[in-house]
């Protein structure tokens, strides 16, 4: 049996669009408005496109290693840069108004790296 055919699979698939829901309902609860929006894990775009959506952003940025995943993102006007974010992000500091991981930071092994590297590319180190 396929992972996906299974009950267990089908159980995760309902808490990854309850995340996705919550996240999203939470930008637009808060009135969260960015400009430039960098989604690290990007997939193939349809979460991304929705974030952006919801924060009003006019520039949409996303990571991933996935040549197949960068296709179906690219497709849908997503500016997707080929990374692998173990070894950092590929952008100036201060670079984004937000930044997303979602089901990210489990898959990697220098989560501090990361986690320091959006610091440097986040603008809200300006207003520290």
């Amino acid at each position: 049996m396929e992972w996906k055919d299974c009950k267990h699979s089908r159980e995760a698939g309902k808490y990854y669009s309850l995340n996705q829901e919550t996240f999203l309902n939470f930008l637009r609860k808060h009135k969260i408005r960015a400009k430039r929006v960098l989604d690290i894990g990007c997939g193939g775009g349809e979460l991304t496109l929705k974030i952006a959506e919801a924060v009003g952003a006019e520039e949409v940025y996303g990571v991933h290693i996935n040549d197949k995943a960068i296709k179906a993102a690219s497709s849908k006007g997503i500016e997707v840069v080929k990374y692998n974010i173990e070894n950092g992000l590929p952008f100036e500091d201060n670079f984004f108004d937000l930044i997303t991981a979602n089901q990210v930071f489990e898959h990697i092994n220098n989560t501090k790296l990361l986690f320091s590297e959006t610091f440097r590319i986040l603008k809200i180190r300006d207003m520290l």
